[in-house]
């Protein structure tokens, strides 16, 4: 018989594995890659404006990958690079017209359905699972650092 923290370890990667599969799906559905998705959902989530630095720090993706589906998104016309004025090898990621409309039609629900699925958690569940889940992440950050 396993002992139940081995269980608990297989359970919380199945967990995170399927969160995973579940936003490339999205992904997938919306027409993007991956890392496009995640660019175009800080840039959701920033209100329409941050650096590519912001989105490697929040979402923990590297640089180039985020420079690569940044090129992209400026390829299909849904963001546009404004250098930032006191820094101009750093650019600000701006949505274009399309990108605006491209947040409407697709974004909105996805965040609207993160939203109603959170729903039916109380404020204290909530809140408790992000501070397990960012206590576990924190020690096990430490664990295979060292």
């Amino acid at each position: 018989m396993r002992p139940i923290i081995m269980e608990q370890v297989d359970e919380l990667n199945q967990l995170e594995k399927g969160m995973v599969a579940l936003y490339r799906q999205v992904a997938a559905r919306i027409g993007v890659s991956d890392t496009e998705f995640w660019v175009l959902y800080g840039l959701f989530i920033q209100g329409g404006s941050c650096t590519q630095s912001e989105i490697c720090d929040r979402w923990s993706l590297p640089k180039q990958t985020v420079s690569s589906a940044v090129s992209g998104l400026v390829h299909k016309g849904i963001i546009r690079l404004e250098p930032v004025p006191e820094n101009r090898n750093r650019k600000y990621i701006l949505w274009t017209q399309e990108g605006m409309d491209f947040c409407r039609e697709r974004l909105d629900g996805i965040y609207s359905s993160q939203m109603r699925a959170l729903s039916f958690m109380t404020d204290e569940e909530r809140q408790s699972a992000i501070d397990i889940l960012g206590k576990y992440l924190s020690h096990l950050r430490i664990e295979l650092e060292t």
